[in-house]
């Protein structure tokens, strides 16, 4: 399915979600300015579905990737939407201070992947700084496992409301290593991820 329309423009409006700032700074002698942009940090949720033996991953459009894609097409030939997919680990910003961040972590779970699970089953195993040039946001990622008897046949695939549109994928652990590979083959995969099922295949993997 192709986009029904796709512009670019400045961000001349106050957004929701991301401050951009600049720092002037003087280090040696020398002075420095830098550009940077303030945003959310977040939670990660690297799921492991014990009855399907598969990761619990989500599949959704990032219009910023296509964007790039853009920039990476000599032709002048729009590339496919798919181009704007990413393979990621579940996960949202966080936005409410009233939460945890295991609450939080939990409730992403469940309208993303459509399970219910109580906070305390998630398992922080690294916090990290992604985009360390431009936002330097922190990231806590989680380790779950779940079952299909945590399924809410109601839930799952986003937040309508605002926009997103996610199709959950089970990848299969007997195929882990292709994660690893994807972004340069067929699907974009985030960093997050990549890190993640490498920290799955040394921790968890050997035991199961």
């Amino acid at each position: 399915m192709a986009f029904e329309e796709f512009k670019i423009g400045p961000l001349t409006e106050k957004s929701n979600f991301v401050i951009p700032f600049r720092i002037n700074y003087r280090k040696n002698g020398i002075n420095r300015t830098v550009d940077g942009v303030k945003s959310h940090s977040d939670v990660s949720i690297l799921i492991y579905n014990q009855d399907r033996k598969s990761l619990v991953l989500v599949k959704q459009l990032r219009p910023v990737v296509y964007y790039v894609q853009l920039q990476n097409i000599s032709n002048g030939d729009n590339p496919p939407e798919d181009f704007g997919y990413t393979l990621e680990l579940c996960a949202g910003i966080v936005d409410k201070p009233d939460l945890s961040l295991e609450e939080i972590a939990a409730a992403e779970v469940h309208e993303e992947c459509g399970y219910r699970v109580d906070p305390s089953r998630l398992n922080k195993f690294s916090t990290v700084i992604t985009n360390e040039r431009l936002t330097a946001a922190s990231g806590c990622i989680y380790y779950l496992e779940v079952g299909d008897n945590d399924l809410d046949s109601a839930a799952g695939g986003g937040n309508a409301d605002d926009g997103e549109c996610i199709e959950v994928v089970y990848w299969p652990i007997d195929r882990i290593d292709e994660l690893l590979t994807l972004t340069e083959t067929k699907t974009h995969v985030s960093d997050i991820t990549v890190l993640a099922v490498l920290w799955f295949q040394l921790h968890i993997l050997p035991s199961l």
